[in-house]
């Protein structure tokens, strides 16, 4: 989306997908990139990205529709069978209809009927958050500047906060907070630009625990649009949008 056009509900459809972690390798590659070029969703995404994982996490009987509400029992006259007002014949026990629990079938709701609710929710999520407000995630008017980020991987179990630093040079520490990642497996830290192009920032180990990451780079602050950590392959896991407020540069 280019910036200062209007923000389409089928953008913040895709937005609201992303956040919860169910586009597939091909959709989530080609939003990230529109992600790197559009601040209205960078923006939204940081502002309602942790309210997705509440949504993701939902199991199926959170989402169980209500049972049938129970027939009352016929009403029983002192004289001769009950009748129809208009003439019909006799009521017979065919006419009311059985009460009970609803199938196991009927409240087996399938997974994309979930995913369905999900994204409408999360849509109106975004809507809101866009209405508001502009959260500002970046302060500091001397020679330091710090930016801030955060983004959840329900699928996966990961969460992410980033902090970023950077002062005259054009250079930035990233400093990172992590969760969820598998003990032992060799995890790598990006840093994306607002062009799109993916920056390696550094290679770590993971090991049980939230795990704490910082990496330098040489890339100015106000280049960087989200830190991602991901898999030695260049599979990404976790993505934090980095959120400027309207006074940042853009």
């Amino acid at each position: 989306m280019r910036a200062g056009g209007e923000h389409s509900t089928a953008e913040q459809e895709r937005l609201a997908l992303y956040l919860l972690g169910v586009l597939d390798g091909a959709e989530r590659e080609a939003f990230e990139e529109h992600l790197a070029n559009c601040w209205r969703c960078l923006d939204e995404a940081a502002e309602v990205g942790p309210s997705m994982g509440g949504l993701a996490g939902l199991d199926d009987v959170d989402w169980e529709a209500p049972a049938d509400p129970v027939a009352p029992p016929p009403v029983t006259q002192d004289k001769g069978p009950a009748t129809r007002e208009h003439g019909g014949g006799p009521v017979g026990p065919g006419n009311v209809r059985p009460g009970g629990a609803r199938s196991s079938g009927a409240r087996r709701g399938s997974r994309h009927r979930r995913l369905a609710t999900w994204a409408g929710a999360a849509v109106a999520v975004v809507v809101l958050a866009s209405a508001g407000a502009a959260v500002v995630n970046e302060w500091g008017g001397g020679a330091d500047r710090v930016l801030t980020a955060s983004g959840e991987a329900p699928g996966y179990g990961a969460s992410l906060s980033v902090s970023i630093t950077g002062g005259d040079e054009a250079r930035s520490t990233i400093r990172i907070t992590v969760t969820g990642l598998r003990p032992g497996i060799r995890y790598r830290l990006f840093a994306v630009t607002r062009d799109g192009a993916t920056h390696e920032v550094r290679d770590w180990t993971a090991s049980s625990g939230p795990q704490e990451v910082t990496g330098e780079t040489s890339l100015s602050i106000d280049d960087l649009a989200f830190i991602t950590v991901g898999q030695i392959d260049g599979s990404a896991i976790v993505t934090a949008p980095i959120s400027r407020g309207p006074a940042a540069p853009r």
